[in-house]
């Protein structure tokens, strides 16, 4: 069974900092074990500088921060010389990784280890690392040989958060020569380490550039520093793990298998679910807070001016439930709680699927949004370097490999996802609709007791109650009221008090209108309305597959519709911000 490395293991959720390390050097080096402890010297480079980013935000914070392990994958071509020498140093490291990159398919790429030239173990070593890869990709072969080369350096510096160059500081011979690749990676902004290949005693150099993302390190730095609660937590962690392994044992799946992949994922999964259920309280209750004190406000205004045009004590509580509302509202946008809401919920569901995804040894790809939901993240965005860094160490099922059907596969994925979703979402459906309905219900009592004010209000100034309004008039509210307010002797007189109802119950029945608005009730179930349908669909589907290809293309377009739905949800609540007073 695959297993993560100890050094990294981590049971509370905390998220490591994945960085790319693109390689470029010469082919033919001297001295390589000292080149190699210069390679190690080169990644400590790295996790200083990660390390200074995390002490800054302490410092900023005021608060201790756990430590975060740093975790590096290597894009390498896996040529002789600087590309398996860093590839190899890499893979020493704790959760070190390997992304081969090819510049030719592998059968023409592999004559370039079998020349008069190379090394006679040269073509086993390479062999041996690329099929130690976690990732493998041929890039598009171009015509000439020397411009397939020159494409693969570039698409490492494009595609690497910081680049080691192991260069004699001599201009390229040729196209795709490590000086070309040097001079590019300066002229696009990447970070470089240099490992002087002549002076090989002498310490690396670090260039700056703006590859490694320190915004996205500082953000990774604050989500593994919120507290989850380690009693809840665990208990969290054991009651998905019970639910996913009891379904293993009703479908027939390997309970070992789903075993490695829950150990690992679920802490990860259960520490975002449990933040983004924290922040959405914090975020849901402030916008109905402040709806409420601006209502207050309102009320308390409307009496002022209606009963107590001489007293300055309501102007004061007037002030104060505005610096209330203020208060809460620069809280919360310093807190960040409606992003943090949004962006832990969406990390929540990713890992959520990517124990599914690796039960089916899926292909580990990354997230990547759809042009029209461009809004969602970026590249740079710090969900997508957190979730990079969780997937790319799951383990890997072994005992699944060797079935011949895929039947305990499918039952498995059926029941412990695709039907799990469907009642979530089913559910989610019923209990919106329930409370646009409600909120629909409170909206038009509020108005009609509104309308109800205004006419007697008319009765009143017409004097057309008769003796009860002189009655009322007269002093009788008094009595309806607590004696606790009989000190501020105040005539109330009953016109104007449906007067100030009249004033308030509209500005309620806009608050409460407002609330519902935000909530996103009937959107959101009619959302999860077509999900339900879009899931069983998506389940026949796999139900009917005939073969395990069809089968996994089932899955897999499972997954995009979830992440596209959760992307959506994503871009909808972003601009649903709470505002003071609303």
């Amino acid at each position: 069974m695959s297993t993560r490395p100890a050094a990294i293991a981590d049971q509370t959720g905390i998220v490591p900092i994945r960085l790319v390390v693109g390689v470029t050097g010469h082919r033919t080096l001297a001295q390589q074990d000292k080149l190699g402890e210069k390679v190690q010297a080169a990644l400590g480079m790295i996790r200083d500088i990660v390390k200074a980013t995390v002490e800054e935000l302490r410092k900023e914070l005021k608060e201790d921060l756990p430590e975060i392990p740093v975790v590096f994958r290597v894009l390498s071509p896996l040529a002789e010389g600087a590309d398996r020498l860093v590839a190899r140093e890499v893979l020493r490291t704790p959760g070190g990784q390997l992304e081969a990159v090819l510049p030719l398919a592998q059968a023409d790429y592999e004559s370039d280890f079998q020349s008069a030239t190379s090394p006679p173990d040269s073509l086993d070593e390479f062999r041996k690392l690329f099929a130690a890869a976690n990732l493998r990709r041929e890039l598009p072969h171009p015509r000439q040989r020397p411009d397939a080369y020159l494409a693969v350096g570039q698409y490492v510096v494009d595609h690497c958060d910081i680049l080691i160059a192991l260069w004699d500081g001599e201009q390229s011979a040729g196209a795709g020569g490590t000086g070309e690749i040097f001079a590019y990676a300066q002229r696009n902004s990447r970070p470089i380490i240099w490992v002087d290949t002549l002076q090989w005693e002498k310490d690396p150099l670090f260039v700056k550039g703006d590859g490694l993302k320190l915004k996205a390190i500082r953000q990774i730095a604050r989500y593994n520093a919120e507290s989850v609660g380690a009693g809840e937590f665990h208990r969290d962690v054991a009651a998905e793990s019970e639910r996913l392994l009891a379904a293993a044992r009703e479908t027939g799946y390997s309970p070992s298998d789903l075993r490695s992949i829950c150990d690992y994922l679920l802490p990860y999964y259960v520490r975002a679910d449990r933040l983004a259920q924290h922040y959405r309280t914090r975020y849901q209750k402030t916008g109905e807070t402040l709806h409420f004190c601006a209502v207050a406000a309102v009320a308390v205004l409307a009496g002022q001016a209606l009963f107590l045009p001489h007293r300055v004590w309501p102007v004061v509580l007037e002030m104060l439930v505005i610096l209330l509302g203020l208060y809460l509202w620069l809280r919360e946008r310093r807190g960040q709680w409606q992003i943090k809401y949004i962006d832990y919920r969406f990390l929540a569901e990713r890992f959520r699927a990517t124990i599914f995804m690796a039960a089916a040894e899926m292909e580990r790809t990354g997230l990547a949004a759809p042009r029209y939901l461009s809004l969602t993240f970026s590249e740079s965005d710090w969900v997508v370097s957190a979730f990079s860094a969780v997937r790319d160490l799951v383990p890997h099922p072994i005992e699944q490999r060797n079935e011949p059907g895929f039947d305990r596969l499918r039952r498995f994925l059926c029941v412990a996802w695709i039907d799990h979703q469907i009642t979530y979402h089913r559910s989610t459906q019923e209990h919106q609709e329930k409370m646009g309905r409600r909120g629909e219900r409170y909206v038009l009592v509020l108005v009609f007791a509104t309308l109800v004010s205004a006419f007697l209000h008319i009765l009143t100034e017409r004097h057309l109650l008769g003796p009860l309004g002189r009655r009322l008039d007269a002093g009788a509210i008094w009595e309806l009221l607590p004696h606790w307010v009989a000190w501020m002797h105040v005539p109330l007189q009953l016109n104007l008090v449906f007067t100030w109802l009249a004033i308030v119950l509209p500005a309620l029945a806009a608050a409460v209108s407002a609330i519902r608005n935000q909530r996103e009730h009937e959107k959101i179930s009619h959302r999860s309305g077509e999900m339900v349908i879009n899931l069983e669909e998506l389940k026949n589907a796999m139900n009917e597959a005939a073969d395990r290809d069809t089968f996994l293309d089932c899955v897999r377009e499972a997954d995009e519709t979830m992440l596209y739905e959760n992307e959506d949800w994503r871009v909808v609540i972003r601009y649903r911000a709470n505002e003071p007073l609303a």
